[in-house]
């Protein structure tokens, strides 16, 4: 298991170099159900290892001028801003359990039901949609500003850098080329994973072994998501993607029903 957890890692670099997005969907599992860490504790391991595996994946994207700093701060400050909010006030108050009148749940559950959910979600709005490049039309401020938040809310409570979502975002409400959302994706990424660990509160339970073993193999690959950037199609992968990551969350939700019930 660790040996194929290890293998795993790589594609959570692949991922980020390859479509800005993504790696977080695949290292809260992998760590959960391969490394056995806590799901809450996985989010923190998250944050640190897909913002550094999108920091060493940026040179390349800004060496080709595809970063767009006004969208790095009009989509990022938001999302910066909900990152801190939910990960400093709202985490360190969950319960272990909550408890539905005669019904309790453990917050592992509730956390691991919520993220399969997401994925769900995420990998419809990908494989539905093969192009993601569209014709100019007016910028979207509000559409930046609200996903900004949501993507925000979302890396603080469950460790999704939220690239799956920032990229679409991105392209559809400012209408810039999908290499250059990869690359604004991958900053915005970076920020929200600073801000999530500086709002962390203890930092006695991470493994930093384990984290550096992991983030290993993650870079390597980034370094190879990057360099296929340059001749595979982005929106043919993304939709391969999406039916992996939506096989995923089946599995997943599957995995937890079967904890609850047998």
């Amino acid at each position: 298991m660790l040996v194929l957890g290890y293998f795993l890692s790589i594609l959570i670099g692949v991922s980020l170099g390859l479509m800005g997005g993504g790696g977080s969907i695949l290292t809260v599992p992998l760590l959960v159900y391969f490394f056995d860490v806590d799901p809450l504790l996985a989010t923190s391991y998250s944050l640190f290892i897909v913002g550094f595996t999108s920091l060493i994946g940026i040179p390349p994207y800004i060496r080709d001028r595809n970063i767009n700093r006004q969208l790095v701060l009009s989509f990022g400050i938001p999302s910066v801003l909900a990152v801190f909010s939910t990960t400093y006030f709202l985490v360190p108050i969950l319960p272990e359990k909550f408890e539905f009148s005669t019904i309790v749940l453990k917050r592992d559950f509730i956390l691991l039901l919520f993220f399969s959910l997401i994925l769900i979600v995420s990998s419809f709005s990908m494989v539905g949609k093969k192009n993601l490049e569209i014709k100019k039309t007016p910028f979207s401020s509000v559409k930046l500003l609200i996903t900004g938040l949501v993507t925000g809310c979302l890396t603080g409570i469950i460790g999704i850098g939220g690239g799956f979502l920032i990229v679409p975002a991105l392209v559809k409400a400012s209408k810039i080329p999908i290499k250059k959302a990869i690359g604004t994706s991958l900053l915005i990424i970076v920020m929200n994973a600073l801000i999530g660990l500086l709002a962390m509160r203890d930092y006695s339970k991470l493994d930093f072994e384990l984290l550096i073993s992991i983030l290993f193999f993650a870079l390597l690959g980034m370094i190879l998501g990057v360099r296929l950037a340059r001749k595979i199609d982005g929106n043919t992968l993304k939709v391969f993607f999406g039916w992996f990551i939506l096989i995923l969350a089946i599995l997943i939700l599957v995995s937890e029903m079967c904890k609850v019930f047998y």
